[in-house]
């Protein structure tokens, strides 16, 4: 499945006490593309939807307990509507859709719910792995990113929402131009991302675009402002974490704003090595005996949880019959180490060959991957010595994609011992 499309195989198991609400739940997800049926526990879902508005709320203690002895799959548990006054809303929920209207969001709040799931998971795997080498990695963050980025308008609906927002303590900073926001991405950590789709002169598609194709900058939780009459584009919908319509109160923004922020996946520095001791000295990657513990795990997790998993091996080639320079594997490294998610694993192999798990990647995602690699590396050169021509790295490549039936030293074998694909330009 490629990053830019949305999957059509998000299950979702609709609870409800009243089986006309149930089917009217799952037309409304269905037409979202979302795989959506009425309690159907008998096979593995992604996503139980609790219905507050025709089930007690007692009952979600048993779907919780039901969804944690799932052997297959560990689905996200969502509710839609509100606890009764005086009734505690349990701690495990992952998705809260407040009304009937947000079952509209649905697709981009499941989406962006089972990524964020999927980046814990591996946060949590890769500190199993360092304590396994007797290293510890830094603790959970208890400070939630209130910086906010606005993209739209200057308009007085703007400026009466930024005090407003700054009233309920975000630190508000507003960009009215798509190319501006996206270099303050780069320069600044913001908690999440006000996109207003109703600015006329924003090219909110363009921002969108360039986004998706940052892999870390496409995990900031991003809400688009959107008007009834105005149909978000798709590339708009895609890369949206919720959408709300520009009628909401300011208040209803600042609640769902709150809620994106708490909510918000792990950081870079949460699978950051805390210690040299597992890393290449010259590369900077994982070392090879690191990445095939870790791996072991992370075909594990996904076998348990029904996930996909891909690994990835490049191999970079010399300027004669010989072995790479290792300035062209310390290059390679460098852009690698750029361009992937913070969840992918990037390893050296040997003098040669360079290898990363990306974890809840399919095959197609992880050619994206690849491709993104192979375009940086088709558009730049590097100065390898002082005095000497620039030149460019060629690498080939493949992939293998976890089956059921795999090891993880199987997984790897396959990854290296498949016919190589070549990037289209020669080194010079």
């Amino acid at each position: 499945m490629a990053r830019h499309q949305f999957s059509t195989n998000l299950t979702v198991s609709v609870v409800c006490g009243d089986h006309g609400r149930a089917q009217h739940i799952c037309n409304i997800l269905q037409n979202q593309q979302l795989d959506a049926r009425s309690g159907e526990f008998a096979d593995p879902s992604d996503i139980f939807l609790f219905d507050l508005n025709s089930c007690r709320p007692a009952l979600i203690e048993d779907i919780v307990g039901y969804a944690q002895d799932c052997k297959v799959s560990h689905p996200l548990i969502a509710t839609l509507g509100q606890f009764p006054c005086g009734s505690p809303a349990p701690d495990n929920i992952d998705i809260r859709l407040s009304t009937d209207n947000a079952l509209y969001l649905a697709r981009s709040r499941f989406h962006f719910a089972h990524r964020t799931a999927a980046r814990r998971a591996e946060v949590r795997l890769r500190r199993e792995s360092y304590e396994r080498y007797g290293l510890n990695s830094a603790p959970d963050a208890k400070h939630h990113n209130k910086d906010i980025l606005y993209v739209g308008e200057a308009s007085r609906e703007f400026l009466s929402l930024k005090d407003h927002l700054e009233s309920q303590g975000f630190n508000l900073t507003a960009s009215f131009s798509a190319y501006t926001a996206f270099d303050y991405l780069h320069d600044h950590s913001f908690g999440a991302v006000i996109l207003d789709t109703t600015a006329e002169n924003l090219k909110g598609d363009n921002f969108c675009g360039m986004i998706r194709r940052s892999p870390n900058l496409s995990e900031i939780p991003l809400l688009a402002i959107t008007h009834e009459d105005l149909s978000p584009s798709e590339d708009i919908f895609e890369s949206a974490t919720d959408l709300i319509d520009t009628t909401a109160t300011e208040e209803t923004v600042a609640n769902l704003l709150k809620e994106l922020v708490v909510n918000r996946g792990p950081s870079a520095k949460d699978f950051a090595a805390p210690s040299d001791a597992v890393t290449d000295k010259v590369t900077g990657l994982f070392t090879r005996q690191f990445f095939e513990d870790h791996l072991n795990a992370q075909v594990e997790w996904s076998l348990d949880y029904g996930q996909p998993l891909s690994v990835l091996v490049l191999t970079v080639l010399g300027h004669t019959d010989g072995p790479p320079d290792v300035c062209d594997l310390t290059y390679t490294a460098r852009v690698v180490k750029t361009l992937l998610r913070v969840q992918d694993a990037p390893t050296r192999l040997d003098e040669s060959t360079l290898a990363i798990s990306m974890p809840g990647s399919s095959k197609e995602d992880a050619m994206i991957a690849v491709r993104r690699i192979e375009g940086v590396l088709d558009a730049t050169a590097f100065e390898s010595r002082p005095g000497q021509p620039n030149r460019q790295v060629m690498i080939k490549w493949s992939i293998a994609e976890l089956n059921a039936d795999q090891s993880s030293d199987q997984l790897l074998s396959q990854a290296i011992s498949q016919d190589k694909n070549s990037n289209r330009f020669a080194a010079a």
